[in-house]
């Protein structure tokens, strides 16, 4: 008897010891989990320190360093720390950082630039107006060359003229380039959750409703989720 209440003891300490690891592995990942999510979300708010950057210095080459920084602010190994709850609320955060930036692009982009069409060529050369006394001065002259203050006058407004053009067109094709790549990212990122995360699309696409992003490109990013 005395044999079976010691095995009765010993079975009740093992038990015991186990329940309390198993509780100790509960907390330990709980902490793990809150680690995890408090560590994205300071990246995610560090990478979107660059759409600020872009506000003051007017560079667009921040919206694509953004969101490269966004793209690597979340590891695979990030998301098999996180619970269900916190994947669903940092997609939401994911999908309305990135409207903001597509916010951004757009704002800047002229719907109506096709870069194969002539009126979207820069000219390398801008040929200057006939003088009052005959004289034509070559295309792509000094304006030095040209005698008649007027004439001169009027060349070197087309030459500026030229040249605010030659700049646009060059934005807009660097624009076309960054928006491409941006699209790109943010699907890359939006495949990180997908089997992980449950179904959000009313709340993604509402996110996208307000931030005012354009129809064609809500309906590309909603084929994302």
């Amino acid at each position: 008897m005395r044999q079976a209440a010691f095995v009765q003891i010993g079975a009740s300490v093992v038990a015991f010891m186990l329940v309390a690891a198993l509780e100790t592995t509960d907390v330990c990942s709980a902490e793990a989990m809150r680690s995890t999510k408090a560590v994205v979300e300071m990246r995610l708010s560090s990478a979107m320190t660059g759409l600020d950057r872009f506000r003051t210095t007017g560079s667009v080459d921040e919206l694509a360093r953004t969101s490269h920084d966004l793209r690597s602010s979340l590891n695979h190994s990030d998301l098999l720390s996180l619970s269900a709850s916190d994947l669903l609320m940092l997609r939401r955060q994911y999908v309305a950082n990135y409207a903001e930036l597509f916010n951004a692009i757009e704002g800047l982009e002229d719907p109506a630039f096709v870069e194969s069409d002539d009126r979207y060529r820069p000219l390398l050369c801008v040929m200057p107006p006939r003088e009052p006394n005959g004289h034509q001065a070559p295309s792509c002259a000094d304006p030095s060359e040209i005698a008649d203050p007027m004439t001169r006058a009027t060349y070197v407004a087309a030459l500026q003229a030229n040249a605010d053009r030659t700049k646009q067109i060059n934005l807009q094709r660097h624009l076309r380039y960054i928006d491409d790549e941006v699209t790109v990212e943010l699907k890359l990122v939006l495949q990180k959750f997908r089997g992980r995360t449950p179904n959000d699309t009313p709340a993604l696409d509402g996110i996208l409703t307000r931030a005012h992003v354009r129809d064609s490109r809500k309906s590309a990013i909603h084929a994302m989720y």
